[in-house]
């Protein structure tokens, strides 16, 4: 999947920059967006034939809402980063787990506490705001385990890759 969409450059580029898995990045923008580039979240229930309002302005791969989103553009994400990039979700992702280090203490590789907080921010987290939603523990353990399964899967691809390259140099030309 990562090297048919290109993706594993940005992946790899993001995870070393901001010092992160890219095992948790992708578990992230997988919960996140199910790794959909124009995602949104579903409408509320409208009125007859009109459809009702988004519970929030998330969007993207990341779904990144729109005061974080500026936020982490105007702190190093640029001027010109698209929620419906790859390579610019999966940095803003790893931005945003440094800041919520930052914020909290959080390590960034703690991929369950990283998605508490997340989906519940920094200042959510610290109150405990999602000790009371017992589908959101669940969801953020999903993300850990899924995060322990791209670390392997991105670990074998590696090798993979290593190893096709090593073959290349040895083949002869005929």
């Amino acid at each position: 999947m990562i090297r048919e969409n290109n993706w594993g450059k940005p992946l790899g580029d993001s995870a070393r920059r901001w010092q992160v898995r890219a095992g948790v990045i992708l578990a992230i923008i997988y919960q996140e967006s199910g790794f959909q580039a124009k995602a949104r979240p579903a409408r509320q229930d409208g009125f007859f034939f009109m459809p009702g309002k988004r519970p929030s302005d998330a969007y993207g791969f990341a779904q990144a809402k729109d005061a974080t989103w500026n936020e982490y553009a105007s702190n190093g994400g640029g001027r010109f980063a698209r929620r419906d990039n790859f390579a610019d979700a999966a940095d803003f992702v790893g931005w945003y787990l440094t800041q919520t280090q930052k914020r909290t203490g959080i390590a960034r590789n703690d991929a369950v506490k990283q998605y508490l907080a997340y989906h519940e921010g920094a200042g959510g987290y610290l109150r405990g705001t999602y000790r009371q939603k017992k589908w959101l523990i669940e969801t953020a353990e999903k993300v850990g385990k899924n995060a322990n399964a791209y670390e392997r899967q991105i670990s074998r691809c590696s090798s993979e890759l290593m190893a096709e390259r090593s073959l290349l140099r040895f083949v002869p030309f005929r």
